[in-house]
């Protein structure tokens, strides 16, 4: 079975043989075109990872800034959210700190997407909250800030 029919039909398998297949330097058998298409795939689901991120970090951090009334009830769980995003997003660009020179772009994207989120979830008049991002990237990224 060719490595290109084996990807079709059992993924785990490709990826096993053509592991393998690289730790014995079999260039002659290697999919080239698939695992190309695979690297690719890995650096854009870890810049998806990092914008999913700031998008629940952003979210949490309008829902402190702006929704008082629902504050008192939900303050610690909030914060607690903002902190593991923070977290999670500095593991991110320590693993793969090119994904640095995209923060700045995937923020502004995830603000939007954090509105949306806030006003499908909460049911909240998106007119309340701003037309763009009130927190500098620094901000965001910062554990000492909450708003």
């Amino acid at each position: 079975m060719s490595s290109t029919s084996l990807y079709e039909i059992d993924s785990y398998a490709w990826a096993m043989r053509n592991a393998r297949l690289l730790r014995e330097r079999c260039a002659d058998e290697l999919d080239f075109e698939h695992l190309a298409d695979e690297i690719e795939s890995m650096g854009a689901r870890e810049k998806r990872e990092l914008q999913s991120r700031l998008e629940v970090l952003i979210a949490h951090l309008l829902k402190l800034n702006y929704l008082n009334v629902l504050l008192a009830q939900n303050e610690r769980g909030w914060k607690l959210t903002v902190r593991e995003q923070r977290r999670r997003i500095a593991e991110c660009l320590s693993d793969s700190p090119s994904l640095q020179a995209h923060l700045a772009a995937c923020a502004e994207r995830a603000y939007s997407y954090a509105v949306d989120s806030i006003v499908r979830q909460i049911g909240v008049d998106e007119s309340i909250l701003p037309d763009s991002c009130p927190y500098t990237l620094e901000q965001i990224l910062d554990n000492t800030f909450y708003p």
